[in-house]
């Protein structure tokens, strides 16, 4: 497992940066260059936190400690860095299928107040965001967003007269 963790999110066989590496060095990046102009198209110039969350195609992101595991190593990417203009937080890591079942919630609720709820429910980074993601208070919100999609999805499916549509006679 700990090779896996290494050559998929750590660096790879030949040293080049993965995951855990890439989020430090686009820190590192945006705290070297003009935060208004860094990125195309998006002025960070009032950015003042930043919320490191890797997010992996594969299940492996959903893994028990692997936050607390990768956090670690970026810990020690980050070193003693009291020099930097940006507050950077933790890193959290899940899976693209843990993503999709809350995506509801970032609707109505910004994602870091989102990753500040699950760190605040799993300090020492043990699990997973599942266990700690609050469906009673955000399900309304997955629900509202789940509908609109449906409606959405049947407009279309009517407006295009699809015809694998399988409620059509």
């Amino acid at each position: 497992l700990r090779q896996e963790i290494e050559k998929k999110l750590l660096r790879n066989e030949k040293g080049r940066p993965k995951g855990v590496s890439q989020l430090h060095n686009a820190i590192n990046y945006l705290e070297t260059n003009d935060l208004a102009t860094a990125v195309a198209d998006c002025d960070l110039s009032k950015v003042e936190v930043v919320y490191p969350l890797l997010v992996t195609v594969e299940s492996i992101g959903d893994c028990l400690i692997i936050s607390r595991i990768l956090d670690s190593e970026f810990q020690k990417l980050e070193g003693a860095n009291d020099k930097r203009k940006l507050s950077v937080r933790r890193l959290h890591c899940t899976g693209i299928s843990t993503l999709d079942q809350i995506a509801g919630a970032f609707a109505h609720t910004e994602i870091p107040e989102l990753i500040d709820e699950w760190d605040s429910r799993d300090p020492t980074l043990r699990d997973s965001w599942m266990p700690h993601f609050d469906f009673k208070r955000h399900r309304a919100d997955t629900l509202r967003t789940k509908e609109a999609f449906h409606e959405v999805s049947e407009m279309m499916i009517k407006t295009l007269l699809l015809s694998d549509d399988p409620t059509r006679v």
